[in-house]
């Protein structure tokens, strides 16, 4: 049997389980040609259209890509009208560790060069965006945890769903001294969906306790229940959400690993582009081969 008829025959079968794939397309495109379809693919009044979410929920997660620097530009230029419907904190993807760095930084007690060296935060673009956070006057908590610490999950050989090492880091650092805090949230795509997921995080034998991403609930989950659902989700780039994975408690009966395809409302609220201006800001800084 041919492998054409093999791929046919397991579509079909995945059919009639009720769990077909979305989107399997696979086609490697270039970057510049990438950012061409990221300009064809705009939303109207974008930034009009976060900010009115915002000015609804309580929590606010905008997912990047960690090699586009576009996003961080237009995240970085929301961030002043966001602190002025509220939004007085904003969690960012360091590891919690790097939260001495990154006050020095912000303090202007080390540079750039520094602070990149120390943290391993290499992109422009993300350094953009904590220069924003800073002229908004916006205080900034690094919240990632690629270790478990501090709680019940704190053992020896165990993998633990790392974005709830995330959430729990929020919570101390934010939630705790107010439950009614408006944050914002600037993580990786990933980290912005909302839906449960079925995947469970597998022990290890020997080894420290770790966290990993793709296993457990997403931080977009846990900021969904904790506001009662006032939490607005964001992923910045329509490209690749169509081929990022991700198993939900609906496709728990499925052996099939991950399916293909966020779905905007589902998922997460919007998929969309940062704005031409901000992806032609990224071509002239950061020139990539076609």
């Amino acid at each position: 049997m041919s492998l054409k008829h093999l791929i046919a025959g397991a579509s079909l079968a995945l059919a009639l389980a009720g769990c077909a794939t979305s989107n399997l397309e696979m086609t490697s495109l270039s970057p510049s040609q990438i950012i061409v379809l990221k300009k064809n693919e705009q939303t109207p009044d974008l930034e009009e259209t976060i900010l009115k979410q915002a000015e609804q929920s309580q929590t606010l997660i905008l997912g990047e890509f960690h090699d586009v620097d576009a996003d961080d530009y237009f995240a970085g230029d929301l961030l002043a009208k966001l602190k002025t419907r509220g939004y007085n904190n904003l969690g960012v993807e360091l590891d919690y560790h790097s939260q001495p760095i990154l006050d020095r930084f912000l303090e202007g007690e080390i540079s750039d060069e520094q602070f990149s060296k120390e943290t391993y935060s290499m992109r422009k673009g993300f350094l953009y965006f904590l220069h924003k956070a800073k002229e908004a006057g916006i205080k900034v908590y690094a919240i990632d945890s690629h270790d478990c610490h501090d709680g019940p999950d704190e053992i020896e050989g165990k993998v633990v769903n790392r974005d709830a090492q995330i959430y729990h880091n929020l919570e101390k650092k934010v939630f705790s001294d107010n439950p009614e805090s408006k944050v914002i949230l600037f993580f990786g795509a990933w980290h912005a969906i909302e839906q449960p997921s079925s995947k469970k995080c597998s022990p290890r034998s020997t080894g420290e306790c770790r966290t990993e991403i793709g296993c457990g609930n997403p931080l977009g989950y846990f900021l969904s229940q904790a506001t009662a659902g006032k939490n607005f989700s964001v992923v910045f780039n329509t490209y690749r959400a169509k081929s990022m994975s991700f198993q939900r408690k609906e496709d728990r009966r499925c052996d099939f690993p991950a399916w293909i395809g966020l779905k905007e409302g589902t998922d997460v609220d919007l998929i969309t582009n940062p704005p031409v201006k901000y992806l032609e800001m990224e071509e002239m800084i950061n020139p990539k081969e076609k």
